[in-house]
C-alpha cells in the first residue's frame, strides 16, 4: 500500500445530512478517536436515483454546503462525490487508507442491496461496512421481529425502548485530527452540479433546505404545540412542516421527540403518538414488507374485497394524464394535485383524500397504486419514502387500517367524502 495515502476513518453519509443527534455520525467518530484518525464524511451523489428530478435533487443539494460548513467546525471534513455507490467507495478506497468506513440502515431492500456490494467490495480489502441506525429512534430489528398489524400492536414494544435509544450519547466534539475538505462547497457550484445532472425539470417550492432551516422550523412548532389540537383545518397552523426535513435527514426524529417531549401542552401526546409510533409503524412496513408498493403488499381482507368489488361500475374513468393534470370532476381533488405539483407538499388530511379518490377512477386497484406512487415519488418533497408508501397502502388496500361497511368499488376500505374533507379542512375554492 502507498505511503502517501491518507489514513482516516469515512462515514458514508446516505440518508442522515445533519450533525446533531446523528447516530452513525457519533459512531464513525468514536471510531477515529480509537485509532487516533481523521475522519472523514463522503456524501454520494447519483444522477440515476429512482425519481430524481431537479426539485428533490436541488433541495438536497442545496444543503451541502451548509452540513459542510457545519462538519467544518468539528474539524471533520466533507466530500460529494457523483455516480455510482459501489464505484465511488472503490476509489475513495484507492485515495485514501481506509481503516474503518461506516454507514446508516435503511429499510428499502434495493438500498440494502447496494450496500451489499459494496460490503463485498470491502471485505476484499480486509474491510466492512458498519451500518447504524439514524432515521428511526428505535432500531428495525429491536422495535419488532415481524410485520406489525397495527398501531395497536406495534406501540407497546416502541414505547418499551424509547427512553434507551432517545438518550443513546450522540454529541459530536471537535475532531482532534483534522483534514481538509477536498473542494468548498457553496450554492453556485451547487447549481453547476445540478444543471449537469440533465434531469426532469420541475420548479423547486418554498420549503428552504438545511439542518439549522429544519431546527429553527421545530422551534416555531413547539411554541405553537396546542394548534395540534386544529391539525385537521388548513388554517390551523397544527403541521410542523418537518416531514421533508426527516425525509432527508436534516433532523432527526430523537431532536423531534425530545423537544416536543419538553413542552407543557397536552397535544404534544397527539404529535409524539403521529412522529413517533405512525412513522416508526411506517418503517416496519416498508421494512417487513418488500411488497410495500403492491395490492400484494395488504391484507387479506382489503385484497379479497378489493376483488370482489373489481367488477362494481365507476361512473368516472381517468387515465393518469387526465389526473396528473388535475383534469376530474372534483374540484376538491384537483385542488389537491395542482397543489402538489406546485408545491411539492400538501396538508395531510387532504393527503388522504388525494390518494382515496383514486380509487374510485380506476378499474383495478394496483393502477390506482402505481399511480400514487409515481406522483408521490415525482412531486412531494418527501416522496420516495416509508410514510408516503405506507399512507397510499392505507388509503388505497386498508394497510394497518380495519375493515368498515362495505361501499360500492371500495368494499371494505375506508372512504372519505369531499362534503366531509371539505368540512374537516375548511378548504375554500
Amino acid at each position: 500500500m502507498s505511503d502517501n495515502k491518507k489514513q482516516c476513518v469515512l462515514y458514508w453519509m446516505s440518508n442522515a445530512l445533519r450533525v446533531k443527534d446523528n447516530p452513525a455520525l457519533y459512531q464513525a467518530q468514536q471510531a477515529a478517536l480509537r485509532t487516533q484518525l481523521p475522519l472523514l464524511c463522503l456524501f454520494i451523489v447519483n444522477p440515476k436515483f429512482p425519481a430524481a428530478n431537479t426539485r428533490n435533487m436541488s433541495f438536497l443539494l442545496n444543503s451541502l454546503p451548509e452540513l459542510q460548513e457545519s462538519l467544518a467546525h468539528m474539524n471533520i471534513a466533507f466530500i460529494l462525490k457523483t455516480g455510482n455507490a459501489a464505484e465511488c467507495i472503490e476509489e475513495m478506497c484507492e485515495e485514501y487508507e481506509l481503516k474503518h468506513i461506516v454507514s446508516e440502515i435503511s429499510p428499502f431492500l434495493w438500498v440494502q442491496d447496494v450496500q451489499k456490494i459494496v460490503d463485498a467490495k470491502l471485505q476484499k480489502r480486509n474491510l466492512r461496512l458498519y451500518l447504524y441506525t439514524t432515521a428511526t429512534i428505535v432500531p428495525l430489528h429491536i422495535a419488532s421481529e415481524k410485520l406489525e398489524f397495527s398501531a395497536r400492536t406495534i406501540r407497546p414494544k416502541l414505547y418499551r425502548h424509547l427512553d434507551e435509544y432517545i438518550n443513546v450519547e450522540t454529541t459530536i466534539i471537535p475532531h482532534p485530527i483534522g483534514m481538509i475538505s477536498a473542494t468548498k462547497l457553496t450554492l453556485s457550484t451547487m447549481k453547476v452540479l445540478l444543471d449537469s445532472l440533465d434531469l426532469p425539470s420541475i420548479q423547486n417550492t418554498d420549503f428552504v433546505p438545511g439542518e439549522s432551516e429544519a431546527l429553527r422550523l421545530l422551534e416555531n412548532f413547539a411554541h405553537r404545540i396546542a394548534n395540534v389540537e386544529y391539525r385537521n383545518h388548513i388554517d390551523g397552523q397544527g403541521q410542523s412542516y418537518l416531514s421533508p426535513y426527516l425525509h432527508y435527514g436534516m433532523i432527526s426524529p430523537i431532536t423531534i421527540i425530545k423537544r416536543i417531549q419538553a413542552c407543557e401542552h397536552q397535544m404534544k401526546e397527539t404529535f409524539i403518538e403521529e412522529c413517533f409510533i405512525r412513522r416508526e409503524l411506517a418503517y416496519n412496513y416498508v421494512y417487513y414488507q418488500p411488497k410495500y408498493d403492491s395490492l400484494n403488499g395488504a391484507w387479506s381482507w382489503a385484497r379479497e374485497t378489493l376483488y370482489l368489488h373489481s367488477i362494481d361500475q365507476r361512473p368516472n374513468l381517468y387515465s393518469n394524464e387526465e389526473l396528473e393534470l388535475a383534469k376530474t370532476h372534483d374540484e376538491v381533488w384537483n385542488y389537491c394535485q395542482r397543489t402538489i405539483v406546485e408545491k411539492g407538499y400538501l396538508h395531510s388530511y387532504l393527503r388522504m383524500y388525494w390518494a382515496k379518490q383514486v380509487l374510485l377512477w380506476k378499474e383495478d386497484p394496483q393502477e390506482t397504486i402505481d399511480f400514487l406512487v409515481y406522483n408521490n415519488d415525482k412531486y412531494f418533497l418527501d416522496g420516495r419514502d416509508p410514510n408516503g408508501y405506507t399512507g397510499i397502502m392505507w388509503s388505497v388496500a386498508g394497510v394497518h387500517d380495519r375493515p368498515w361497511p362495505s361501499a360500492e368499488v371500495v368494499g371494505s376500505v375506508r372512504r372519505i367524502s369531499a362534503h366531509g374533507t371539505i368540512k374537516k379542512t375548511g378548504l375554500r375554492l
